[in-house]
């Protein structure tokens, strides 16, 4: 970590690199539009250099733990594990069939890698900040530091849309479910515009104001979900698999799948809010397909992507049935 902390905040900029960097110290947080110098730096550079070096003695060869299931990874070297057809779950079970469990961490988190990654999906953060707080405010530090060197800019900020800071008010707002579903507190709200999706249909807008149209949206006790990078939500119903409701999408983040009816909104400083119109025609997008649940890949639903149906009011036209005699 004191390498990472090193290359990160202190490593001297050469004049090769001046023209991708804001200070002359330090590489600032990775990430795919700056570059993920952690991955060369800290890894694969270390890696290939200790190959070369024992290729100078010995004959080897370089074996790549990447299995079945990651085709899209495969370079050019050995990958015994997807020659053998050995998917991720099935390693992990080998590896615990034979007492090798990692402390149970991959019973929290679904890849064990650098606890401060910024590529970690939001889900794996949260579950970081919950069994690891101590982890968590090393990267609360690390966060006020990058902010105060580089500034509010791709190098300062932890992710396109988030600092730390902001994750930890986000988590935060979750824990005390921001007061989304207090009565008393939703009456005098204003109406809001959110992107309704419905099991089989395509997505719609809809105007809604206040906890009971959002239970009637959904069909029942809402719960609020939070797998998107920006600052937006997932509402749906909280009683939705014993209620039996029907497949309707798959949802990243670490959410499976979600069944039955579902809205997606802004997430305002302490409560819903309407969704912007380009992010209404980003999930219209996203969420057009309905989808088929034929199976499960560990905790991913497996689906097929079909046509939806068009929404309430929206059904093309009826033929007027013909004529006799014409």
């Amino acid at each position: 970590m004191s390498r990472k902390k090193w290359l990160m905040f202190d490593r001297p900029v050469t004049r090769a690199e001046e023209w991708k960097h804001i200070t002359p110290y330090g590489y600032g947080w990775p990430g795919i539009k700056k570059g993920r110098w952690c991955t060369g730096q800290l890894k694969t550079h270390l890696i290939n250099k200790a190959v070369s070096q024992l290729r100078k003695e010995y004959r080897i060869l370089h074996y790549v733990g990447i299995a079945a299931d990651e085709p899209e990874r495969i370079k050019g070297e050995q990958y015994p594990l997807h020659d053998w057809g050995i998917t991720e779950s099935q390693a992990l079970q080998i590896c615990y069939d034979r007492g090798f469990d990692w402390g149970g961490l991959y019973e929290i988190y679904h890849r064990c890698s650098c606890w401060c990654c910024p590529f970690q999906r939001i889900d794996e953060l949260r579950k970081l900040r919950h069994h690891h707080p101590q982890l968590w405010a090393k990267l609360l530090d690390m966060d006020d530091r990058a902010l105060a060197q580089f500034g509010h800019n791709a190098l300062g900020r932890f992710k396109d849309h988030w600092t730390v800071a902001e994750l930890e008010e986000r988590f935060a707002a979750e824990d005390r479910e921001i007061s989304l579903f207090d009565n008393d507190k939703k009456k005098g709200v204003d109406s809001m515009n959110v992107l309704v999706v419905e099991p089989g249909m395509a997505p719609y807008e809809k105007e809604i104001n206040g906890l009971e149209e959002m239970q009637a949206v959904v069909g029942g006790l809402i719960t609020a979900l939070y797998p998107f990078e920006e600052k937006e939500a997932l509402v749906a119903n909280d009683e939705a698999i014993n209620m039996g409701l029907e497949f309707n999408r798959s949802v990243e983040g670490g959410y499976g799948g979600i069944c039955g009816p579902f809205f997606v909104c802004g997430l305002g400083e302490e409560d819903f809010c309407s969704l912007p119109p380009d992010r209404m025609e980003h999930y219209k997008q996203k969420y057009h397909h309905a989808e088929i649940l034929i199976g499960a890949r560990g905790n991913e639903p497996v689906t097929i992507k079909v046509e939806p149906r068009r929404p309430p009011g929206q059904e093309p036209p009826k033929r007027p049935p013909k004529t006799p005699g014409r």
